[in-house]
């Protein structure tokens, strides 16, 4: 089978949660079909990209970034020459890539959402003070709901991460529920081992793609709410907050505050998450399901998240991992894992024994039934 496979940007390191999830179903389908990946990319990411092209039947790279005008048209062309060859499916990754399957192209389309973009927005406005971005925000809301509406209409098949999001999605457009299908985030045990800790006491990690805005959103919460409530009794205790491409704010409230350390673009998140003593996912707005949480606890550290933080995992409050809300119930939380090392012992162990049941390879089978005619 041919696909042509589009991505906001390339599945190489450093590997965010959307670009994890792509190199691996990338890396399952080439081993059956013909693959043309057509992404949006950097001169420092071409040669990354040199591995996956070995294992692909074609690679095409238009340059960041892609908000230009002249980028978005070299994409429109890109994937026009490309569906005029015939593929037999379209692989859309994201929202924002549908715009560029031409309306007249004869090819079945499969829509990978990893998140439902029009819950992570409403939760973004709901999570939001300032009255005038709210205002702007539901304006915007608007328009991500017709565009989510018609690209679900046009597209053959839907892929979500999660049976919440599928839940979610079906009911925001029931007459397209039957195209949703389930493919969940794994996580890769041979790189994700259980490691022995070199934390310094009292260590708390925020580990997350930096520039994506619920995350945005965490990070200044851990800094300015969390944070603060924890160092009352616990007043030695440290903060990494680390990940890819941090938002110029938080850039700035990492040179305004010492309290805290950023770690920009690490190519290689295991010895950070050894330094943690706890994880925190402290999220007020997201979808689908956090790799950050599943790396954790292969790795064996112990996690407080919110709700929305653990929503999607089919995990055991309080069990595999601490769950309460925002701000005092989730700083309570924490401080009681950082003071006492038998509880953190706990989750880890909890978590150890059903974390093999998120290998990957549980997951990507499910392919198989939207791509099932090998080459």
């Amino acid at each position: 089978m041919k696909i042509v496979w589009l991505a906001p940007e390339p599945p190489v390191p450093p590997l965010t949660g959307g670009r994890e999830r792509a190199r691996r179903m990338l890396d399952y389908l080439a081993q059956q079909h013909a693959v043309q990946l057509i992404t949006f990319a950097s001169p420092e990411e071409e040669p990354s990209l040199m591995e996956l092209r070995r294992k692909l039947a074609r690679l095409t790279i238009v340059p960041y970034p892609s908000r230009r005008e002249s980028a978005s048209s070299q994409m429109h062309r890109v994937v026009a020459e490309a569906l005029e060859a015939s593929p037999e499916v379209a692989h859309v990754q994201g929202l924002e890539m549908q715009r560029y399957v031409p309306r007249n192209a004869h090819v079945r389309c499969v829509l990978d959402l990893h998140d439902v973009p029009s819950l992570l927005k409403a939760r973004l406005i709901k999570a939001e003070t300032a009255l005038l971005v709210r205002s702007r925000n539901r304006l915007e809301l608007i328009a991500v709901k017709r565009r989510e509406a018609e690209a679900v209409c046009r597209a053959s098949a839907i892929i979500v991460v999660s049976e919440h999001d599928r839940k979610m999605l079906s009911s925001a457009h029931m007459d397209q529920a039957s195209k949703i299908i389930v493919m969940s985030n794994g996580v890769d045990l041979d790189y994700w081992t259980l490691s022995e800790s070199d934390s310094d006491p009292a260590t708390v990690l925020f580990p997350g793609a930096l520039n994506w805005p619920p995350n945005i959103d965490a990070a200044q919460m851990l800094i300015r709410s969390v944070l603060p409530h924890v160092r009352v009794r616990v007043p030695q205790v440290q903060a990494i907050i680390a990940g890819y491409q941090p938002d110029p704010a938080l850039r700035a409230l990492a040179q305004a505050d010492a309290s805290f350390t950023l770690i920009a673009d690490p190519l290689d998140m295991r010895p950070i998450f050894a330094r943690a003593t706890v994880v925190v996912v402290p999220l007020r707005a997201a979808t689908g399901t956090r790799y950050k949480i599943l790396q954790a606890m292969a790795l064996g550290r112990p996690v407080v998240s919110t709700p929305i933080g653990a929503e999607g995992l089919d995990l055991e409050k309080n069990v595999q991992l601490s769950i309460a809300p925002l701000v005092e119930p989730f700083s309570e939380a924490l401080i009681q894992l950082l003071m006492h090392p038998a509880r953190r012992a706990e989750l880890v162990r909890a978590g150890q024994a059903v974390i093999r049941r998120y290998a990957w390879d549980n997951y990507l089978p499910v392919l198989d039934s939207l791509y099932p005619d090998a080459v």
